[in-house]
């Protein structure tokens, strides 16, 4: 008899796949746990089938069956909401957890009514789950190897900044201020509000104002992926990066390990700084090194962890999620994240200093998780939409842009009000929302992509050394040679579209056109997708 040793493989499958693809990201000892778990859920899943189907190939076929719809919900959900009309897109989710019982259902009464096809069938998916789990085998092994090899680094290249590697001598003001650095990940510039997603964000951008903001009108992010503003933004220069002998073009590990070990950091630290990250559920944008590191707390699995995300690609993510935070709607994990996130800058600033706060907020990026109404409104890929569905897109980011709006604008009025000592508070987008990120610039909408919210709080500073096209890259060379005794002066404001799909490294300079729209065109319903 043919052994099925499928269901081991096809519980390991996902697991490697998500560490396959995400190598450079992922913590490897959160791998074995995950395994662990995995194959756990498979063993309880095969003791099941062995209940109903009381031969142990079939009952394994039938395990193998119920772990492969487990897996694949979400893709499945994410299919019907990219796919289908909205009133049937709504629903889709648990219409398609109904499917898939269904299809579990007859699937068991097909093997017990047909035994004479188990042996057969063994050895098909026994082969079919052997060259599935190669793949990412092969993929995390070649990582490892060349890691372990030290392929070559990245380096920086010479004239991108005068001074790159010179020491940073910070001189301590009198009275430090305290610093707060606020990331909103897929903030879009008004203007873009405006003509792209019809959403008037006049009243945010005056608000800002009148507590002496300076918001710049015309600011472009360097690049279009956070992976590089980050490091970008913290080491105030350029992520050019000489990709000449490097063999793993996606490595996103040097850039992030640049974030972790940054200059700002590095340079307030000296001066005494208290370093306080906060982190709204994206673990790789989380300052490790920091004194002091707030996540939320998700149960137990960690924010944006490998077991988390395994869980939440099976339909028992979206009932916890359910159960857990807040009522029929989905999302409420995320809501709560984001929420608190933000809440906790303004819990901060009655502590004494001086101390500088990092706050990656994962919003308003997708997915969408405040609608208007208090429901859910969940968008899984932007990619192939119809007309419909981008204006369904450009409705859910308006009301996630609001809901941001209201938690910063408390949170700026908390930290102003108990600060000890008036703060510099920066407040930026890190790219916009890229509905209409294409594979190359030329088909891309790049004001779309690159045209950011970007705001300056310097008490004491005239405002005159911050102009309207001001990008990330000078944001903390303003600072430091306006409080820190610095000359470190300004780098060209420049735009840089990576790929992605050759490589973060793979820049083209879009600087004299990063303000130009291809592809689309704003109406008063909103965007239209050109040749659709």
């Amino acid at each position: 008899m043919t052994r099925p040793f499928h269901p081991i493989l096809i519980a390991c499958y996902p697991v490697l796949f998500v560490v396959g693809a995400n190598i450079s990201e992922v913590d490897l000892r959160e791998v074995g746990p995950a395994l662990a778990a995995a194959l756990a859920a498979a063993g309880v899943l095969f003791l099941v089938a062995r209940r109903i189907i009381s031969d142990f190939q079939r009952a394994a076929l039938l395990a193998s069956t119920a772990l492969a719809v487990a897996f694949l919900h979400q893709t499945i959900v994410a299919w019907g909401e990219r796919t289908l009309r909205e009133s049937v897109a709504e629903i889709w989710p648990e219409i398609s957890m109904a499917l898939e019982l269904g299809a579990l259902a007859a699937a068991a009464v097909l093997l017990r009514r047909h035994p004479e096809n188990a042996a057969l069938s063994t050895r098909v998916v026994n082969a079919v789950a052997i060259v599935l789990v190669a793949f990412p085998m092969l993929e995390i092994a070649t990582f490892v190897a060349e890691d372990v090899a030290g392929g070559a680094a990245p380096r920086v290249r010479e004239g991108s900044d005068p001074r790159p590697s010179a020491p940073l001598r910070l001189v301590a003001p009198d009275d430090p201020p305290d610093i707060y650095h606020i990331v909103l990940d897929g903030y879009a510039r008004s203007d873009v509000l405006r003509d792209l997603f019809l959403h008037d964000n006049t009243e945010f951008v005056a608000g800002l104002e009148s507590r002496g903001f300076f918001v710049a009108q015309d600011s472009l992010t360097n690049y279009q992926l956070t992976d590089l503003v980050l490091p970008t933004v913290l080491n105030f220069q350029y992520q050019e990066v000489v990709t000449a002998g490097m063999r793993r073009p996606r490595n996103t590990r040097p850039p992030l390990e640049m974030f972790e070990r940054n200059r700002v950091v590095d340079g307030l630290r000296g001066l005494g700084y208290r370093i306080v990250s906060i982190s709204s559920g994206v673990e790789r944008f989380r300052m490790h090194g920091a004194d002091e590191q707030l996540h939320f707390a998700s149960g137990g699995l960690g924010p944006d962890g490998l077991l988390s995300v395994l869980v939440d690609m099976t339909p028992i993510g979206s009932l916890t999620d359910r159960v857990r935070f807040g009522g029929v709607a989905p999302g409420g994990r995320r809501r709560d994240q984001i929420s608190w996130a933000i809440a906790q800058l303004g819990e901060l600033a009655s502590q004494p200093g001086p101390k500088f706060v990092f706050a990656h907020i994962h919003s308003p990026h997708p997915p969408f998780v405040f609608g208007s109404d208090g429901v859910t409104i969940k968008m899984s890929n932007f990619r192939s939409y119809s007309q419909k569905q981008v204006r369904r897109v450009a409705r859910a980011y308006r009301e996630e842009v609001e809901a941001v709006n209201r938690r910063v604008m408390e949170a700026v009025d908390r930290i102003q009000r108990d600060s000890l000592r008036s703060p510099v508070i920066v407040i930026h987008g890190d790219h916009g929302l890229r509905l209409f990120w294409k594979r190359w610039p030329q088909t891309t909408c790049l004001v779309e992509s690159f045209a950011i919210l970007n705001a300056y709080r310097l008490p004491g500073v005239a405002q005159d050394l911050l102009y309207d096209s001001i990008s990330p890259v000078n944001t903390f060379r303003v600072i430091f040679d306006s409080y820190f005794g610095t000359d470190l002066g300004l780098l060209p404001d420049r735009q840089y579209f990576a790929t992605g799909r050759f490589g973060i490294y793979d820049f083209s300079d879009v600087t004299k056109r990063a303000r130009s729209c291809t592809g689309v065109t704003p109406t008063e319903q909103g965007p239209v997708l050109l040749g659709r």
